[in-house]
């Protein structure tokens, strides 16, 4: 499985970065973009460049398509994408796919003009001519696998229009800046849950994952919830099951819950967790498992990313009670102490990917 590298210890634009926080910087000023390293006194080269180096770039659209297949030839699948708007040097957020060690294949969310699509693919080591390497480092425990078939990495400054808003009661404040989408709730009812909600893409295996990192922050200790859910739709009465960590009553668990946002009246498990700590510090590398020939859905967790393993409990791996059609990321203070301490919680990304071989 390719491993999926983050930006956030590498600058990619066109000015340099600070030095005292990125040490590694792709200059897409000139053309092919060079990979530089700061020496403590200047940036200077480390790398070869273009097809056959360290970095590539290329120019695509052609005012209909939003997907485009770039071959950049570097040899390896460990690669970061980024992409610029060539009219105003605007970052443009784009869904990447990983076609095979020389390929990927990029995603836009609106046509680009002709060749106003600047893509950028950086490897994560190589050189040519006698450079360094490019030493690439994932930004926390939350290394995500190569998303297959859909994903939003929050890149953006708004949240994109697939998205919708569930709130049965109380307040959700959304916002997207620095790479995450945050939310700010509070005062939901007991048994309500909010958030937001997509439909599942088309063309899905039999067995796929819906994958997420995120961190989450409480000043008060009753309550707040927050974790990924698989739904039958995309209103606050459908049906849904959401698995989500929750402090309440001094305690910290995780549980796996079902009813509708409306009415979260079905608790399958609640498992104190250990060691105890502050979901305001650990990031959830969380995702869960859908088999849709036993119509099952599975919890599994990971410090990493490359390794998981079953969450907490066997019950944690059960039947889902309907047919899948949407997903999405819920929230809770679950009636619990409500004031001007709103519950915060950061998502870093919401993925869909193909799991087949890797169930057991």
């Amino acid at each position: 499985m390719p491993i999926h590298l983050t930006r956030n210890d590498i600058h990619v634009g066109w000015s340099a970065p600070d030095p005292t926080v990125v040490r590694t910087w792709v200059d897409v000023s000139v053309s092919p973009p060079s990979v530089k390293g700061w020496d403590g006194v200047e940036w200077v080269a480390i790398g070869g460049s273009g097809g056959g180096g360290a970095a590539y770039s290329e120019m695509v659209g052609d005012g209909a398509a939003t997907s485009f297949d770039v071959v950049h030839g570097l040899g390896t699948s460990a690669v970061v994408v980024a992409g610029w708007e060539v009219a105003s040097g605007d970052e443009v957020s784009l869904g990447r796919l990983i076609l095979d060690d020389n390929a990927v294949r990029v995603v836009a969310g609106v046509a680009p003009a002709t060749g106003d699509l600047r893509v950028v693919v950086l490897a994560a080591g190589g050189s040519s001519g006698g450079g360094g390497a490019v030493p690439i480092y994932l930004s926390d425990r939350a290394a995500p696998v190569d998303p297959t078939v859909w994903s939003d990495e929050f890149d953006g400054d708004t949240l994109g229009p697939a998205w919708t808003a569930l709130l049965p009661s109380g307040t959700l404040d959304l916002a997207v800046g620095r790479g995450v989408l945050s939310a700010k709730l509070n005062a939901q009812g007991s048994g309500d849950m909010a958030g937001v909600v997509t439909a599942l893409p088309g063309g899905l295996p039999a067995v796929f994952a819906i994958e997420t990192a995120y961190r989450v922050w409480v000043e008060r200790e009753n309550y707040l919830m927050a974790g990924p859910f698989i739904a039958d739709g995309g209103l606050e009465t459908s049906n849904v099951t959401w698995w989500m960590p929750y402090w309440g009553d001094a305690s910290f668990n995780d549980s796996l819950r079902s009813g509708t946002p409306q009415n979260i009246g079905t608790n399958h498990a609640s498992v104190s967790r250990y060691p105890y700590g502050s979901m305001g510090i650990d990031t959830n590398l969380m995702r869960l498992v859908v088999d849709t020939a036993d119509n099952s859905v599975r919890v599994e967790k990971s410090l990493d990313g490359v390794q998981w393993s079953l969450h907490g409990s066997t019950t944690f791996d059960r039947v889902l009670g309907f047919t899948p059609t949407h997903f999405g990321f819920g929230v809770s203070t679950w009636g619990g102490s409500t004031g001007s301490w709103s519950r915060l919680c950061s998502i870093d990304y919401m993925r869909v990917y193909d799991l087949g071989a890797y169930v057991p």
